[in-house]
């Protein structure tokens, strides 16, 4: 069921509805988002749309700078056209009490007041809008309150984060990393064993010995390094094992 859908004009706001269609996609699924471009299929597009905004909880309309103004081919206001499908989506989305219209600015827009809207949108102007920046902290902020405010208007739940799989380089260098520790800590300690041993005890340790004491050290080591790797990359529920 697409129960978010997302309404734009074409010639003004394609880049921003196709960054929205894929942050929703990314967090909630494929199956949940519709945006005309990319889910209507082969037939009658006006059907497909209307079974869209049928199903639609969220409905995320794209406002940007020339959103009001923008023209048709006659030099007219597009949005006072009856006919123009973008106004016709708003005014069915408006109609219905079950369908939560979110108005997004983008690009520095402002919200138009009742009095420049045709009759039959004019109650947008009194939908809360959200300003959506398009970048750093204040982006990030936005994005997360306009996805706070389709869970609740839908009621989805935000897909879990895929898992993180290192590269092969972030691998190679972190085994890089812990054998060069483990060889490290194990030279530290034989050398420590010898000169305790020479120092405290008078004992003198041959160099088979040496050999030895260092293999197994450089065993422990190694076990003690693995355990750990191990236990950092388990899931929380899965590390008292």
């Amino acid at each position: 069921m697409h129960a978010i859908f997302i309404s734009y004009r074409h010639d003004v706001s394609r880049g921003w509805a196709a960054y929205l269609h894929e942050l929703f996609q990314r967090t909630y699924g494929s199956n949940h988002v519709f945006l005309d471009n990319e889910d209507i299929r082969i037939g009658n597009w006006q059907e497909q749309i209307d079974e869209a905004l049928g199903q639609c909880r969220a409905f995320v309309l794209i406002i940007g700078p020339q959103w009001l103004d923008a023209k048709g081919p006659d030099g007219q206001r597009r949005l006072l056209d009856p006919e123009d499908v973008h106004r016709v989506e708003i005014e069915a989305a408006l109609a219905c009490e079950r369908i939560t219209v979110i108005p997004v600015l983008v690009d520095g827009a402002r919200m138009p007041a009742q009095g420049d809207l045709h009759a039959s949108i004019a109650l947008l102007a009194l939908r809360q809008a959200l300003d959506l920046p398009g970048g750093g902290w204040r982006g990030a902020s936005s994005r997360m309150r306009l996805l706070e405010e389709i869970s609740r208007a839908t009621e989805l739940v935000p897909l879990p984060p895929p898992p993180t799989v290192p590269g092969w380089h972030e691998g190679w260098w972190s085994a890089a990393k812990t054998g060069a520790a483990v060889l490290g800590a194990t030279l530290l300690s034989s050398i420590a064993t010898v000169v305790i041993c020479d120092v405290a005890f008078g004992v003198t340790l041959l160099e088979p010995d040496v050999s030895v004491l260092v293999l197994g050290l450089l065993g422990a080591w190694s076990a003690l390094a693995w355990w750990l790797r191990r236990r950092v990359h388990l899931p929380p529920g899965q590390r008292h094992a």
